[in-house]
């Protein structure tokens, strides 16, 4: 078996970081739709905005929004279960509601419920059940991660991998089950400064599910024939495709191969949930990688985010 035997844990789909959206790519000032495994849940920026004083003291001058951080919660007010998405965000930085216009902050907590007596209304928005359902959310390499799970200790169990000793990994003993985002490597890498160039981040969902693509990106014998003029041939290319297994397969590892080289080295490297990164290695020093996430999203479709990453050679030239 390709699997370790040691390696019988279940893998929690709800218990790890997802790139959903490129937050260049967002307008702040409005709530934004997404599924995730099924479920519906909402993007909204929580920066508040502010009137800037009039210009030279006599033209008014455009609201500006002010930097935030993106929040995602379950799309659902706590009150009726209306969409949040259809809702606003108001210059104070809180997620109003379409339909009763009840108000939260970026934690999910209840800050105003006009219909409420007044003298009522304090308890009443600290009842545990006016707050929306809040997940984990971190921005890193340009894109927004969410940790799907709504549960108490989310927050806890998601950022463990921040505050872990040096060395830790998934089940060691003593320590928690650690979930990093899955991020390319060589974007952090200090020993390639000056040498890496990302080209940006192209998003768009997909009509077919997260397990066919992944299926397909990891199939290195397709390439020349249904990329047939652009990466090969189909007529020449369609042969005997040896793949090496770099990384034996684990649940929450993934796995790693390369394939017998007839030019550049390529290694095909899968980490779950949502990464398949696919490197080509020359003898320059240089690389050319590709990065594609997918996200599960709803049956027979996927969020597919992707982008180009070039390392130059040893002597400053492209590969």
């Amino acid at each position: 078996s390709l699997a370790s035997e040691s390696d019988k844990e279940q893998f929690d789909w709800f218990k790890n970081w997802y790139p959903i959206a490129v937050p260049e790519y967002l307008d702040p000032t409005r709530p934004h739709p997404f599924t995730l495994l099924g479920r519906s849940i909402v993007l909204w920026n929580d920066g508040p905005t502010i009137q800037p004083p009039k210009r030279f003291g006599l033209f008014k001058r455009s609201k500006q929004k002010q930097a935030g951080k993106w929040r995602v919660f379950v799309d659902a007010c706590p009150h009726r279960m209306a969409p949040l998405s259809e809702g606003r965000v108001e210059d104070t930085g809180e997620l109003l509601c379409a339909y009763h216009a009840w108000r939260f902050d970026s934690t999910g907590a209840c800050t105003a419920i006009p219909q409420s007596p007044k003298s009522l209304e304090q308890a009443h928005m600290a009842d545990s059940k006016a707050s929306c359902r809040a997940m984990p959310t971190m921005e890193a390499d340009g894109l927004l991660w969410v940790w799907p799970d709504t549960s108490p200790n989310a927050a806890l169990e998601a950022f463990a991998f921040e505050t872990a000793p040096t060395g830790s990994d998934d089940g060691a003993a003593g320590t928690p089950k650690l979930r990093k985002p899955s991020l390319i490597p060589e974007l952090h890498d200090p020993t390639l400064a000056g040498r890496v160039k990302k080209l940006p981040w192209n998003p768009r969902e997909l009509p077919y599910g997260w397990d066919f693509f992944m299926e397909n990106v990891m199939d290195p014998a397709h390439v020349p024939v249904s990329h047939h003029g652009i990466t090969g041939s189909r007529y020449t290319g369609a042969k005997e495709v040896v793949m090496n297994l770099n990384r034996r397969v684990s649940t929450h590892g993934g796995f790693s191969f390369n394939i017998d080289p007839a030019g550049p080295n390529s290694i095909n490297d899968f980490r779950p949930p949502a990464l398949m990164q696919i490197t080509q290695e020359f003898s320059g020093g240089g690389k050319f990688i590709l990065g594609l996430y997918a996200v599960p999203t709803r049956p027979g479709h996927c969020q597919h985010i992707g982008c180009q990453v070039l390392i130059k050679n040893l002597d400053g030239t492209y590969p």
